[in-house]
């Protein structure tokens, strides 16, 4: 979808748009408030019959609160459209695109919130990549479609914002349709209690989820703003790409996060340490050839969006290279997030955030993109040291090191 954007609408309007795109991926963070981690530990929990979690009322709370939260942003978004569109430099057709894309949070969260309950019922990432397809492929088809009709004729942000609301549409009624969940409405004096608990045990989780998401998005809306929309643009598309790597991690993180989840639940500590060690040795093996071939053609890659972006592939490859740090660091939030040691993961998630908004305020403004990369940089590496760190003292490994281990 990154590449369509920019090949239709150009380096500088592209940006416009990914940093749109960016306020509903950190919005869709804040209208989970940590539950789609909580209820897909919660589901695992009442998988083993040493736990009772009451599902439906789980569910009833969850999505509930899920959907009210993206509704209150989406509001707020539509209401201050005037005075955020005012820090780029927008036309009357971005400012109306960014208004789609602000109802467009809504359906995104609740199709989001939605994919973790299907890996919690023991299902894996197959699901996650349908409703990206789904956005994607359907974003791609309607943006085409209206080409089609007038090939001479640019396709706008605008238009660009009413094809993601609808492709974001689709997904949640197929998400819906898809994932095997009843939802009936408790009591209400359920309902709160469930309210009370779900929320004292999601609230670090959404706060370190929230971190995770704005260290992402967030450099791209400052780079709209303290430098160009350009350079907002490669940011988002460099950012995209190095994903890739960490592709493999999230792949098997969805099975891991509610296997160390079970795992805890009955006290298996050595279970733990033996799935961190098995995936671990694979994501790494995996991992480091799709970081140098990345690497390697970073060049060619950022050419084949734009000619505009090759000037500036070390950007690309510091992000490769933070990302490849994340990797071959071990899924070590996953491991404490999942065992009830979530407060750690926040404080060292606010440590690393805190410092990447350091070096973001003091290179952005000079280096653009390349100094937005060495904060993330910064970033990544902090937070993996000290994640590993945290799992040493609680579990007695290093979830980093257990690939060079038999």
């Amino acid at each position: 979808m990154n590449y369509f954007v920019v090949r239709i609408l150009g380096a500088n309007d592209a940006g416009v748009f990914f940093s749109f795109l960016s306020y509903l991926y950190i919005s869709n963070a804040v209208a989970q408030l940590g539950l789609d981690i909580t209820v897909s530990r919660g589901l695992r929990f009442a998988r083993n019959s040493l736990k009772s979690v009451d599902v439906k009322a789980l569910h009833s709370t969850c999505f509930s609160i899920v959907f009210l939260a993206s509704l209150l942003q989406s509001v707020a978004y539509i209401y201050f459209v005037d005075e955020i569109c005012s820090l780029f430099d927008c036309s009357t057709e971005d400012k109306n695109g960014f208004v789609f894309l602000a109802i467009a949070i809504v359906p995104y969260s609740l199709q989001w919130y939605l994919s973790y309950v299907f890996q919690g019922s023991g299902h894996n990432l197959k699901f996650n990549i349908f409703q990206n397809l789904t956005i994607n492929s359907l974003f791609i088809i309607l943006a085409l479609a209206q080409w089609s009709i007038d090939p001479s004729q640019k396709v706008t942000n605008h238009e660009l914002g009413i094809f993601f609301l609808v492709a974001t549409t689709a997904s949640l009624t197929f998400s819906w349709i898809i994932v095997p969940v009843e939802f009936k409405r408790p009591s209400l004096s359920v309902l709160y209690k469930t309210y009370k608990e779900t929320v004292s045990i999601s609230a670090p989780m959404f706060a370190s989820s929230l971190i995770s998401i704005a260290a992402t998005w967030l450099p791209v809306i400052l780079l709209g703003i303290w430098s160009s929309t350009e350079d907002a643009a490669l940011y988002a598309i460099a950012t995209r790409i190095s994903s890739i790597v960490s592709l493999i991690l999230m792949a098997f993180n969805s099975y891991t996060f509610p296997k160390y989840a079970e795992l805890f639940s009955i006290g298996d500590t050595q279970g733990i340490k033996l799935t961190s060690m098995h995936s671990n040795r694979l994501i790494f093996s995996l991992a480091l050839p799709i970081s140098a071939l990345l690497a390697v053609y970073s060049s060619n890659i950022l050419s084949f969006f734009s000619e505009d972006f090759t000037y500036s592939n070390a950007t690309l490859c510091i992000l490769i290279f933070a990302q490849t740090i994340n990797v071959v660091s071990g899924s070590s939030g996953g491991i404490l997030g999942m065992t009830k040691h979530q407060n750690s993961v926040l404080s060292f998630s606010f440590v690393s955030f805190f410092a990447m908004i350091i070096v973001n305020a003091a290179l952005i403004k000079s280096y653009g993109a390349y100094g937005a990369a060495w904060a993330q940089l910064v970033f990544i590496a902090l937070q993996s040291m000290l994640g590993a760190i945290a799992v040493k003292l609680y579990f007695g490994f290093f979830p980093s090191l257990l690939w060079l281990r038999k």
